[in-house]
């Protein structure tokens, strides 16, 4: 009986099983799909993330995604009128979503690929580096313009115009490949 005793605390069969470590998950996030509508929040990260996540995405499926979060939307049309936030008009197909909030609107057109421009009210560097990373400096090709920086996030190009202090982001511009 000794032996049986000794043999069951030897071998851990008397003393109970150690308590399981228990580790949380991290969130997990639902995966944005193309057919879903934007319903995040409208600041430049998590924006700048919901774009990201839409890796190949086309300019219709973008259209459909953000139209639900838009305050208003409207077409160039063929005289190219737009509103005062837009730099520049691409086409008469150009759709520009007026948002509100720290991203004032969403320019999207379409040409060998998705574009989406978006225009900054609220913004830094570093919320954008935070979901695009590191990002390259840029020539200047436009003594109006602030810096630019740009990143490749697979296969999306994202192009960041920053303020003339170099921190502030005043527009966005990612192209999704084809």
């Amino acid at each position: 009986m000794r032996w049986l005793l000794v043999l069951a605390f030897g071998c851990g069969g008397a003393a109970p099983p150690p308590p399981p470590v228990v580790v949380a998950p991290p969130p997990v996030l639902p995966a944005a799909t193309a057919g879903e509508g934007y319903t995040g929040e409208l600041a430049l990260r998590p924006m700048l993330a919901d774009l990201v996540a839409q890796t190949h995405a086309t300019a219709p499926q973008l259209r459909e995604r953000y139209a639900a979060r838009a305050k208003t939307m409207e077409l160039a049309g063929p005289n190219l009128s737009h509103p005062d936030w837009v730099v520049a008009v691409n086409s008469a197909d150009d759709v520009f979503f007026a948002l509100g909030a720290d991203v004032i609107g969403l320019q999207l057109w379409d040409d060998h690929g998705a574009y989406v421009e978006l225009a900054i009210a609220k913004g830094t560097l570093a919320d954008a580096e935070a979901v695009i990373g590191p990002t390259e400096p840029l020539p200047a090709n436009d003594a109006k313009a602030g810096p630019r920086v740009a990143a490749y996030v697979g296969q999306i190009r994202v192009f960041v115009e920053l303020a003339k202090s170099g921190t502030d982001v005043r527009r966005v511009m990612i192209h999704y490949e084809p």
